[in-house]
Formats: structure tokens, sequence, C-alpha cells
């Protein structure tokens, strides 16, 4: 799957799924830009993009809160000015908190929908036209607790994440007839930095979390963020070409035994 010469968007690619798979369309010949909130992070990832990519290949970078339509209209900019085309838009940006559905903060919902669903439908909307040039495709990052209910504290990200999938699908059939094909990722239990930048900092404490997920799992082990961006590569590949519309797991199997809290809890024992 060469994307010589391609050009890609990837919200939140300055850690994580997202920068696993910029560095890997960066090892396959593409021109991606890279967004993030933290300076550092994105020129790191900048830099091993470089490294990995190939001669001539530029690595424009969007620092910015992605709730922000300012933000939004700089990446859509930056890319137009930086690479003349578009081939793939890659929404990754998330919000993840976890509160009792009972009482959760209805401010925390609107955030959620803010930078998981808003900034992916407003991003789309603004880089249509530089796809539709290209014949190109959007790849949202979902997750399959947007395909499976959950009572883990856990449900404004859900409920988030199940409204792109919707997007998802919608915009593939409108999308469509510009020739631009739209699909959505659906991680399962996934080994990123997620838990540090949630706030935890014990590292036996995250070491057994991740060791719990991996005996709930049906193949007895989480992902890695490069698994996850292999798919969503293939996904953006001209390989995919009759796949649109589709919200695909990339789980193990989780969505097979479901997520509330007295399945896992019987799983992981």
């Amino acid at each position: 799957m060469s994307f010589l010469h391609k050009c890609a968007i990837i919200t939140g690619s300055s850690n994580g799924i997202g920068k696993a798979t910029a560095l890997l369309l960066a090892s396959r010949g593409a021109n991606v830009l890279i967004h993030g909130t933290k300076q550092d992070a994105i020129n790191s990832v900048v830099q091993q993009c470089k490294l990995r990519g190939r001669e001539g290949a530029v690595f424009p970078s969007v620092k910015g809160l992605i709730e922000n339509e300012e933000t939004l209209a700089n990446i859509a900019e930056t890319a137009s000015s930086e690479f003349g085309q578009l081939d793939v838009l890659i929404n990754n940006a998330i919000r993840s908190s976890f509160h009792d559905l009972r009482n959760a903060p209805i401010a925390d919902l609107d955030a959620h929908f803010a930078i998981i669903v808003k900034s992916a439908v407003r991003l789309s909307q603004l880089c249509l036209p530089n796809l539709t040039k290209c014949k190109g495709n959007i790849v949202n990052i979902s997750s399959v607790e947007a395909l499976r209910p959950t009572d883990l504290r856990h449900s404004f990200y859900a409920i988030s994440k199940a409204a792109l999938n919707m997007f998802t699908q919608c915009a593939a059939l409108e999308f469509a007839d510009d020739g631009v094909r739209v699909n959505a990722v659906c991680p399962g239990a996934t080994r990123t930095e997620i838990l540090e930048n949630m706030g935890m900092t014990n590292e036996e404490e995250i070491n057994e979390l991740w060791s719990m997920f991996a005996k709930i799992v049906p193949v007895k082990r989480v992902a890695t963020a490069e698994e996850i961006a292999g798919f969503i590569v293939y996904i953006a590949s001209s390989e995919a070409a009759m796949i649109n519309g589709q919200c695909i797991a990339h789980d193990g199997g989780l969505t097979l035994i479901g997520l509330q809290k007295h399945v896992i809890e019987k799983a992981s024992k």
C-alpha cells in the first residue's frame, strides 16, 4: 500500500493512534499534517516523520484546540497551501472522562460533542472540496463503545462516538456523489498514553489495568497503536476502494462479549 506523494491530515496526531498512523503514512511516502495541543509533542512527531519519510516530503503542523473554529480553518488552509491537494482526512481527536450518568455535568457532554463530533463534521466540510478533486476519503476514529452499550461511567464518550458513527454513514451516502468515501474504525482496548493523559501516574496500577483489559478481550491481549494504524491506513488506501459507510470494529472480539460491567468483571477473573 504505497501512499507515495499522497497528502493526509490527521487530527490528534501528536500521540497514540494518531501518531502511529502519521508515522506509518510517512513511511509509505505520504505528506502528513500533524495536529495537537502541545507544541513539544507535535515537534517530536514531525521530526520522527521526517526521519521515516521520503526525501522531499513535507510535514506541516497546526497547534490548537480542535473544538475551535479557528483551529479547524487553520488545519484546512494549511493543508491546502502546503499540499495543494488532499487525499485522506483522518478525524482522530478525542475527549474522555468518567461520570455517573445520573448527575454528569451537561457541559461535559457539550465538550465531548464539540471535540469528537462537531470537529469531525466541520473539518470534513472544510476539506471536502480538496478531497473531491483527488477522489479521496475520510476515516473517522470511533470506538467499540459506539457499537455496544456500557455502564462503566463512560457514557458521554460512548454517546459521542455513536454520533460519529452515524455521521460516518450519512456522509458516506452524501459524499459518494463527490467520489469521496467515508468510513470509521472502531478500536477496542488499545495500549496508548490514554490512562496517563487522564491523570494516572502510578505505573504499576497502569500496567495492572492493561493486564485486566487483556484478560477481557477474547484473543487475550490488547491492541497496539501500530496495529490500529495499520488498519486505518488500509481503509484509507485504494485497496479498500469498495469499503464505504462502514463502522468496523478492530477489537480482538471485544464487542462479541459486550461492554457491561458484570460481563467485564466475569471475563477478567
